[in-house]
């Protein structure tokens, strides 16, 4: 079997439960049956650490390299692997894998993107970058005066010490300081493509995406719609889990997601922290309903929220770690806002999603009105329950959702991308 190395750059580490390392693990494992594989994980943390091992994988931190092109000529990999959205480290591996003429393969995350103001977006993007604890940070209780933006800094010196590796001159790279944070910042949506990142090959998961890496400028050669890869093992799920609630004397369970919005930029911790207890409150008032909170796995600050939580008595079950798949399934509706991807788990898995509204693009880009219980006002959640217990989903609807938001929905979406791997790497002459 042949050997192939693979490089992943990455801010979190596979240790850490997230939707890009769920779709990357999916594909890594897929391509296993073709190769015999060496995976290396670069990991940009604020704070430096011991290379370690991880499965049949390499960790290993980004400070221990000056830049780029420094970790191509070290790792030497046959392919790097990355997410296809605008980022430091993404631009750094861009430019890097060009010059090194290593293969580079970008994927697009989850669900969709919709353009939203540009004064929300601006404010996102300063109350975020002004942050004291680092988006990304595996360890929530680390928190220094202007963590993100020191931390930006840092990868920002990466990204330029790579562009001087590449002796782009100084007229240059003064362009590109004032390109990058400007483009982010006046960007209408929080998922940014521009074709600077791209790849050879750039795998979109929905047509949404597709569409929009085209108008920004991708090549439309390099673009390979596949569906999104983190859902294939929800594919026999779907058809195994009950579509009605069997017991209807007891309590009605209710699972509560908060999506991690101020840990974002898209909220003040002190709104958000309003906002959650609002809902607790107003459900608790609800005698024949049994709620529970699954905080984000990797975003969110347990300790932060246990806090607050006992500080107004809130009695029901906390979770953090723990398999959403499971608690989904082991519920009978889920209450959540934003645009947390814990709302197509939920439509997967055929269980009724109650989503309290924003009116604002952004935070209602997963929402639905013909298979999501929209509720604009906390008040009206009362109204929300019954109709939670008797929703069922309207299969033409169910559907058309799906595609719109995961692209393929039949279990064979890694599969479908190995196939298309296998094929440009047999072009790039690399098997």
């Amino acid at each position: 079997m042949k050997k192939l190395k693979i490089l992943i750059p990455k801010i979190k580490p596979p240790t850490e439960p997230d939707i890009v390392t769920s779709q990357m693990t999916n594909i890594l494992s897929e391509l296993k049956t073709h190769f015999d594989l060496k995976i290396t994980w670069l990991i940009f943390q604020p704070i430096s650490f011991s290379n370690y091992k991880y499965d049949d994988s390499e960790i290993i931190d980004f400070h221990n390299f000056s830049n780029a092109v420094d970790v191509l000529n070290t790792i030497e990999p046959d392919l790097v692997l990355m997410e296809s959205i605008l980022g430091i480290h993404g631009i750094a591996f861009s430019f890097a894998c060009k010059s090194n003429k290593t293969p580079l393969i970008t994927i697009t995350t989850t669900g969709i993107s919709k353009s939203t103001k540009t004064i929300f977006a601006i404010k996102s993007s300063f109350r975020l970058i002004f942050s004291n604890h680092v988006l990304g940070d595996t360890d929530h209780t680390r928190n220094k005066k202007f963590g993100m933006l020191r931390y930006s800094l840092t990868r920002y010196i990466f990204l330029i010490r790579t562009l001087r590796n590449l002796n782009y001159g100084f007229l240059f790279l003064f362009k590109f300081i004032l390109f990058y944070p400007a483009f982010q910042i006046f960007s209408k949506n929080y998922v940014t493509f521009h074709p600077i990142n791209s790849g050879d090959l750039n795998i979109c998961l929905n047509n949404n995406y597709y569409f929009r890496m085209l108008k920004a400028g991708f090549d439309k050669q390099s673009l390979f719609l596949a569906g999104d890869p983190n859902y294939d093992s929800f594919y026999n799920l779907s058809h195994s889990v009950p579509n009605s609630i069997e017991n209807k004397s007891k309590n009605f369970e209710i699972l509560f997601c908060p999506s991690p919005m101020h840990e974002h930029g898209m909220m003040s911790k002190s709104n958000e922290h309003k906002l959650i207890l609002d809902i607790i409150n107003q459900m608790e008032q609800l005698s024949d309903v049994t709620l529970s909170i699954k905080l984000h796995p990797s975003s969110t600050s347990k300790e932060e929220y246990l806090k607050l939580f006992n500080e107004h008595n809130f009695s029901g079950k906390i979770y953090h770690k723990e398999n959403i798949v499971d608690l989904i399934i082991n519920t009978d509706a889920v209450l959540n806002y934003g645009s947390s991807s814990v709302i197509l788990d939920s439509i997967l898995l055929k269980k009724p999603v109650i989503m309290i509204l924003f009116n604002n693009p952004e935070f209602d880009r997963l929402y639905d009105e013909k298979i999501i219980l929209g509720c604009k006002k906390i008040s009206e959640l009362s109204y929300m329950i019954p109709k939670a217990k008797e929703f069922q989903f309207d299969s033409n609807n169910l559907e058309n959702y799906i595609k719109n938001q995961i692209g393929f929905f039949d279990g064979n979406n890694s599969k479908r991308i190995t196939k298309k791997i296998f094929e440009f790497l047999k072009l790039k002459n690399i098997i």
